[in-house]
C-alpha cells in the first residue's frame, strides 16, 4: 500500500518506485518456486544477490513452470495507491478488500502446514544473528 501519495510530485516518482518494488518482489517469487521445485541449500544472502542481479530481465512468467503460474499470480505483489487521511478517502475500500480477500482461508499454501517455516534450522539461526548485528 502506497499511502500519502497526495504529498508525492511528480507522480511518476510512484509509478518508477512500484515498478521496480514489484520487479524485485516477482524474482523473489521466482526464486522460491524455483527452490521449491529443486530444492538446494540456498544462503539468504545468495537469494538477495540473485534477485538483485536477475529482478530487470525477467519478465511475466518467464522461468516459471507451468504448474506454478496459479501460485505465482496468487501470490505477486499488489499495489494500491491511497491518501488516507479519513476513511472515506480514494483508495481506502480498495485496501479494506484486498485484506478481507488476503485473510479469507485458501488451501493452497507455499510452506507445507506441518513446516513452521520455510528456512532451515541453519538458516533461521543465521537470520537470527543478522537480526541481531543490524
Amino acid at each position: 500500500v502506497m499511502n500519502k501519495v497526495d504529498l508525492v510530485n511528480p507522480k511518476e516518482k510512484l509509478l518508477l518506485s512500484v515498478s521496480h518494488v514489484g520487479s524485485m518482489a516477482e524474482s523473489v517469487i521466482r526464486q522460491l518456486l524455483h527452490q521449491r521445485r529443486n530444492p538446494a541449500k540456498v544462503r539468504l544472502g545468495d537469494l538477495v544477490d540473485t534477485v538483485i542481479k536477475t529482478h530487470l530481465d525477467e519478465e511475466g512468467f518467464e522461468n516459471i513452470h507451468e504448474d506454478d503460474i496459479e501460485m505465482f499470480t496468487a501470490v505477486a505483489p499488489q499495489f494500491l495507491f491511497t491518501s488516507a487521511i479519513t476513511k472515506d478517502d480514494e483508495g481506502v475500500d480498495d485496501v479494506l478488500g484486498l485484506l478481507l480477500h488476503r485473510a479469507t482461508p485458501s488451501k493452497n499454501w507455499i510452506i507445507d502446514a506441518e513446516s513452521a517455516t520455510g528456512m532451515s534450522p541453519i538458516e533461521q539461526v543465521e537470520e537470527i544473528i543478522r537480526e541481531k548485528i543490524y
